[in-house]
Order: structure tokens, then sequence, then C-alpha cells
């Protein structure tokens, strides 16, 4: 019997009836999914394996020696960060089975330790503590894509810190992160953030003045992204942010009413941010709709 499990579970506990167990390996397959190996030594051909969770839980189900079973077939369900991948750090693409939240202050939940892959959320939360650490770290990574999640109360939902390139940000609901719902640092190139939902980011700047957070920050000579079909919303003082971001698109977003602070602005283009262009996008009730602060040549 072959026996997929999320990395997180290796530790549990396997019972096999009515059958003598030759081998019991946990290793990982080609694809890079981890599999438990389970060779019979009988002539028995079906089998029930019973499964118990850290948390007391017992699941049985039946099967034929060579059986493919998915975590989902035990109805076993991740809660901390840490059952995903290796500690946290995917390398593998990585779909969701249930919530998962950090459980100490300042802890950040996933990090994409290789390129190419994605995380899919399937509609499932991913849960910070206090409006700290970050929801999903993406640093330096090229061609890896995050969908179907709901990143809230951290610091920043999804943050790169240098070198973000070729990679799709879609249909994530983005909100009641601290700081930034995404933050973009430095050479962040080809990026498509889409159809996604920003709201209440940025709310440890509500009342606080001179404080910069809202829904999408990218700065530091970041070029040709596309921010398109997005609603970005109620964030604290920014809707969309570029400080030294050059050749960049916003189109068909909805961005309103990020004003928390009284001083709201919908799109700042700072920091000799040039060339960039924004079109058939709705600015509504921000102090500030659009403006350009040392930069030019932004239509």
């Amino acid at each position: 019997m072959r026996k997929n499990l999320l990395s997180g579970y290796a530790a549990l506990t396997f019972f096999i009836l009515a059958l003598t167990i030759t081998t019991l390996s946990i290793t990982h397959s080609p694809s890079g999914a981890l599999l438990a190996d389970i060779t019979q030594a009988n002539t028995e051909e079906i089998f029930d394996v019973q499964v118990f969770e850290p948390n007391g839980t017992l699941t049985s189900i039946t099967g034929m020696e060579g059986d493919d079973f998915e975590t989902s077939d035990f109805g076993i369900a991740a809660s901390a960060c840490a059952t995903v991948g290796t500690g946290g750090t995917i390398t593998i693409p990585t779909t969701l089975v249930d919530d998962i939240e950090t459980l100490t202050e300042g802890a950040d939940c996933i990090t994409f330790g290789a390129d190419s892959i994605t995380l899919d959320c399937a509609g499932h939360k991913i849960i910070g503590y206090n409006g700290t650490g970050i929801g999903v770290i993406v640093t330096g990574r090229t061609g890896i894509t995050i969908k179907n999640c709901e990143i809230l109360n951290f610091e920043n939902g999804i943050k790169s810190t240098t070198a973000l390139s070729g990679s799709r940000l879609t249909n994530n609901t983005i909100h009641n992160n601290s700081d930034w719902g995404t933050s973009l640092n430095v050479l962040i190139t080809h990026n498509l953030i889409n159809r996604s939902q920003y709201f209440e980011n940025g709310w440890s700047c509500a009342n606080v003045s001179g404080c910069s957070g809202g829904g999408i920050f990218i700065q530091l000579n970041s070029q040709n992204n596309t921010i398109t079909l997005n609603n970005i919303t109620n964030n604290t003082v920014y809707g969309i942010l570029f400080n030294n971001a050059h050749h960049n698109t916003i189109s068909v977003n909805n961005i309103t009413k990020n004003n928390w602070n009284a001083n709201g602005i919908g799109f700042s283009a700072q920091g000799s941010s040039i060339i960039n262009l924004a079109y058939n996008n709705t600015f509504e009730n921000h102090t500030i709709a659009v403006e350009a602060l040392s930069s030019s040549h932004n239509q």
C-alpha cells in the first residue's frame, strides 16, 4: 500500500489490521510527494488502515495493496503552518486541505523554497498572530503562483524582499494585515496580481501621522508588473503605492475608500517612478485619488 502524506504528518502512527508489515518507510517520490510504503508479508489482498492524528482522532480506510490514498481520504487537516511542507517551507506544488495558522507572535507561515511551483489554498485561510509575521514569503523566486488563498492578521500578507519575477498572485483575499496586504521590494519584475480582494490592510497606521500601509506596495527598481481586475478597498492610507517603480500597468481595478486616516490615496507614484500606465480604474472616496511625487511620465 502507498499512502500520500502532507509532510507535517510524517510522524503519524499507522496500524495495519490483519497484516504482517515487513517494511514501513517514508521517502520522497520522483514528484517530491511524501510516501509511506507498506509491504505485506502474507497473502491477504484487502486490509484496513487506521490513522491516529496527534489530536487523537481515529480514521479508518479499507484498500488493496498498491492503492494510492490522498491525505484527504483520511480527513487529515493541517492546522499549524509548520505542518505544511518542511516546517512551513514548500518545494513542491502544495494544496491546503484546511485553514492553517501561526501559533506565536512574530512567526511567519509559508515560505516558497523553490521556483515554478504553486500554492493553492483551495479557499482556505492562512491566519497570522496579532498582526505580526509574514503570511507567505516569496523572496527570490521565479515563476511561482499563489491562488485561492485568504491571508489575514499578519504584518504583511505576501512579501518579497528582493527579486520576485514571472509570478502570479491570483484570486486571493488579503485583508486585516497590520502593514501591507502585499509588499514587493527590489527588482520585482514581470509579475501579475489579479482577480483579488484587498481590504482593511494597514490597520497599524490608523490615526498615526506619517505612517504608510495599505493594499499593494511595489518599490525599488521594480518594473513590468501588472495589477488588474482587483478590488482594493477600505485600506488605511494607500490602495497602491509605487516607489522607484517603472513601466508597470494598473488597469480595471476598483480602488475605493482607502481612507482610514482621512488622508487616503488611491494610487501614489513616488521616488522617481516613471512611465507607469493606469487606465480604466475606478477611484472613489479618497482624499487624493492619484498622485505623483518626484515622478514623471506616468499616465
